[in-house]
């Protein structure tokens, strides 16, 4: 049990091959980011060789496993090593195949790029029977305007060249969302991601990775644990920093409707709106401009989900559980889980969201999960998260170049 299995899919030969000694494991999951992410770490002492440490090389195709389980599939990013004469210490670092979805670029006629593969193995079908997914439509993306297609079948279009399916796991009000027509465009300088988060401007859908790499869109806290976390049981330790620096008293949502009338001006399209966060009782005002065309009520609805979220963060609470399954159904524990919690030091008795997941691996602790948990209404959707930082990183990436010769690691 708890073996952790990393397989590698070579990019000459497109061979599989699979390593398993690892000193150290980190695979993270989280409700704010759509790319999960993962390093394995290895030491070495009185035997240098590089390439038994790290067997794959930046770029790879992945798919790591937890005893036979699957958890992430995706790619390597980095391989850094230090070393010395006589000891080295390599790790194997990487994201979840959406990660190409915030730093890539929509893309038209496929048929001119080169695809990866589909990452299809003994762990994965083409498509799994306990899985929901929205096809794309049959013709390739030939432009970066739609009209009349359906929401759902736009987003699948978007992540298809990047050989990315789209999940639904939610009820039928989302599908029925999901299933609603739409005419739209997108600029060919933003992000995949972007282009998304533009097209749900107005919707609260919650977008995340699963574990073949595939965009899943849910509901909040779809599925619930019936094994409860209790301090002083499972719970090993907790920690919180109830750091309330970020949060106002008022949050006020500004916006414009659609339409102008220039005899009025501009002025007499504006709306706004603004809600209370009663946990600061003085004077600290957040303004922020609406996503797009703006009614009254769109601007209380985006201050209300902007308050909550930092509401969330502010208490949010880090439990650390042994081992890495869920007790209840020996399941993985995984994101948009709701569990109860008793907690006598915090006096918590209470319902909550899982919104982060890391499983761990450690000479000194051993196999841990760390579970970052918060109210179930303070889950940030696509359409409030900030995509600059995302943004920033991708650029400084291709900012470094790519003329370097890099044919040395093949040796």
């Amino acid at each position: 049990m708890n073996k952790v299995e990393l397989r590698i899919k070579n990019q000459q030969t497109g061979v599989w091959s699979t390593a398993t000694k690892w000193e150290n494991v980190s695979i993270s999951s989280s409700l704010d980011a759509v790319a999960m992410s993962f390093s394995l770490g290895v030491v070495a002492k009185n035997s240098l060789n590089k390439k038994s440490m790290i067997p794959c090389l930046p770029g790879d195709e992945v798919i790591i496993a937890i005893d036979d389980n699957k958890v992430l599939s995706g790619y390597v990013e980095k391989t850094p090593v230090s070393y010395s004469a006589t000891n080295a210490v390599a790790k194997i670092e990487g994201r979840s195949k959406t990660c190409d979805l915030i730093d890539c670029y929509p893309i038209t006629n496929i048929e001119d790029y080169t695809t990866a593969s589909n990452g299809v193995d003994s762990w994965q079908s083409a498509k799994l029977k306990n899985k929901t997914y929205i096809d794309p439509p049959t013709s390739n993306l030939s432009t970066f305007e739609w009209n009349g297609l359906k929401l759902g079948q736009i987003i699948a279009q978007l992540i298809q060249p990047y050989n990315i399916r789209l999940v639904v796991e939610g009820d039928k009000t989302l599908l029925d969302k999901l299933n609603e027509p739409r005419r739209f465009d997108i600029s060919p300088t933003d992000t995949v991601l972007k282009a998304i988060q533009n097209l749900v401007k107005k919707e609260d859908l919650l977008f995340y990775c699963d574990e073949n790499g595939d965009l899943v869109v849910g509901n909040k806290g779809y599925k619930k644990t019936s094994f409860p976390l209790v301090l002083g049981k499972n719970i090993l330790t907790a920690s919180a920093q109830f750091d309330f620096s970020k949060l106002f008293r008022t949050y006020k949502v500004t916006g414009e409707k659609s339409g102008n009338n220039s005899s009025l001006g501009v002025v007499n399209n504006t709306v706004h709106d603004s809600v209370n966060c009663d946990v600061i009782p003085r004077i600290r005002l957040n303004t922020v401009k609406a996503k797009g065309s703006s009614v009254k009520q769109d601007c209380k609805k985006q201050a209300e989900s902007t308050r909550d979220y930092d509401e969330a963060k502010a208490v949010a609470v880090t439990y650390t559980v042994q081992g890495w399954y869920d007790e209840a159904n020996k399941s993985l524990w995984r994101v948009n889980t709701l569990v109860d919690v008793y907690d006598p030091f915090l006096e918590v008795k209470d319902t909550v969201l899982i919104s982060k997941v890391t499983f761990n691996l450690s000479n000194d602790g051993g196999t841990t999960t760390t579970l970052e948990v918060i109210p179930p209404a303070g889950v940030k959707t696509l359409r409030e998260q900030n995509l600059d930082q995302e943004d920033n990183s991708k650029k400084t990436k291709s900012s470094s170049g790519t003329s370097n010769n890099l044919s040395w690691l093949n040796k």
